[in-house]
C-alpha cells in the first residue's frame, strides 16, 4: 500500500494544476442540456482529522480549487449563519465564471462519509470512455460487496445488476453496496489514481479500516474538474450530471434554495456527520459549493447548518 501512494503521489505531482473556471461557451452547451431535459445527455439504460501518513502529506498545499477572487464579504456572510463550533466544519465555494468564492477550513481532512461515491461516479464513467467497462455490463453481487445502512442491494447476494443500475442506486439512493461492487469491478488503485490526477491532494480510499480522508476543497477541485470536461467527454459529463440532478433522500442544499433551482450534488452521512457538496445552476451562472459537517452531537445542527450557508452563498451570487 505505501509503495502504491508513493507512485500515486509522485504522479500527481506533474498533473495540472485544476482551473475553478468554466468557459461560458462550455455552460451554455452540453453541462446546461444535461440538465434542461435533453434526451441526448440524459443517461441511456471528530476534531480535525488525522494527516496522511506514509507516501503523501495530506497537509501539502496545493488547493487548486482556490477561487481567483476571494470575498470577505461572502465569508462574513457564511460566519454569521454558523454554529458556534465553526471548526467542525468546512467549507469551499466558488463561482465558476467569475471565480469569486470563499473557504473555511477547507484544507481540513476530513471523513467523506458517501461523498466518496462521486470519485467512484468519475473513475466508473473513465474506465466507461476507456472500453474498460460498459453501462449494459452486469455485476455480480457479491457477499464482500453487501454493507449496511443506505440502499436495497444488500439483499440481493448473488444476483445481477448492471453498471447502469449500480450508478443509478448509487448517487440517487447512495446505495452502499452498490458502491462497493462498482468499486471492486474499478479498483481501488484506479479509484485513488483518479483523485490524484484531478489534483486532489488531500483524498483517499482506503481497503482496510482506516477511515477514508477528503477536504472541502478537494471536493470542489473535483466539481470544477467535472464541469470543465477533464474527466470525460461532454456526453459523459452530462451522464454524470444528470444522475447528481436526481432526487436524493438526504439534501441539505436543496431546502436552502429557492424552488426549481437546478442542482446537482450528493450528499453524505455517517453518526456525526453530515455533508452535501454539488453544483448549483443559479441565474448568475454555476457554483460549486462543498459543506462538510463532523463531531456532531446533534445531526440537525449539521444540517441546518448547510441549507444556512447555502441561503446566504445563493444570496449572496444572485440576489434571491
Amino acid at each position: 500500500m505505501e509503495v502504491e501512494r508513493n507512485q500515486i503521489a509522485t504522479s500527481a505531482s506533474r498533473t495540472q494544476t485544476v482551473r475553478c473556471e468554466v468557459s461560458r461557451r462550455w455552460l451554455g452547451g452540453l453541462a446546461l442540456a444535461s440538465l434542461t431535459g435533453d434526451p441526448g445527455i440524459a443517461m441511456a439504460m471528530g476534531q480535525k482529522q488525522v494527516a496522511g501518513t506514509g507516501g503523501h502529506d495530506a497537509r501539502e498545499t496545493l488547493a487548486p480549487w482556490l477561487p481567483r477572487h476571494p470575498s470577505s464579504k461572502l465569508a462574513q456572510a457564511v460566519a454569521s449563519v454558523l454554529p458556534d463550533r465553526a471548526n467542525s466544519i468546512a467549507i469551499a465555494v466558488v463561482h465558476l465564471l467569475d471565480g469569486t468564492g470563499m473557504a473555511l477550513n477547507a484544507d481540513d481532512v476530513v471523513p467523506p462519509a458517501s461523498l466518496f461515491k462521486l470519485n467512484i461516479l468519475a473513475e466508473t464513467y473513465r474506465q466507461i470512455e476507456g472500453n474498460r467497462v460498459n453501462l449494459a455490463q452486469m455485476i455480480t453481487i457479491m457477499p464482500e460487496d453487501a454493507a449496511p445502512g443506505a440502499g436495497i442491494l444488500q439483499d440481493r447476494v448473488g444476483e445481477e445488476v448492471s453498471v447502469a443500475e449500480a450508478l443509478s442506486l448509487m448517487i440517487g439512493i447512495s446505495d452502499n453496496t452498490a458502491a462497493f461492487a462498482l468499486l471492486r469491478t474499478i479498483s481501488s488503485r484506479k479509484l485513488n489514481e483518479c483523485t490524484r490526477s484531478l489534483g486532489m491532494s488531500r483524498t483517499w480510499f482506503y481497503v482496510d479500516e482506516r477511515p477514508d480522508e477528503t477536504s472541502a476543497g478537494d471536493v470542489i477541485t473535483m466539481l470544477c474538474a467535472l464541469m470543465e470536461g477533464m474527466i470525460v467527454s461532454p456526453v459523459g459529463t452530462g451522464q454524470m450530471l444528470d444522475l447528481m440532478t436526481r432526487v436524493q433522500p438526504s439534501a441539505w442544499i436543496r431546502p436552502g434554495l429557492p424552488p426549481g433551482t437546478r442542482l446537482a450534488h450528493k450528499s453524505g452521512q455517517l453518526e456525526g456527520i453530515r455533508n452535501d457538496a454539488g453544483i448549483v445552476f443559479g441565474p448568475t451562472g454555476p457554483y460549486a459549493l462543498a459543506v462538510l459537517t463532523r463531531d456532531l452531537d446533534d445531526p440537525g445542527v449539521g444540517e441546518r447548518a448547510i441549507t444556512a450557508v447555502t441561503r446566504v452563498v445563493h444570496r449572496f451570487f444572485t440576489g434571491v
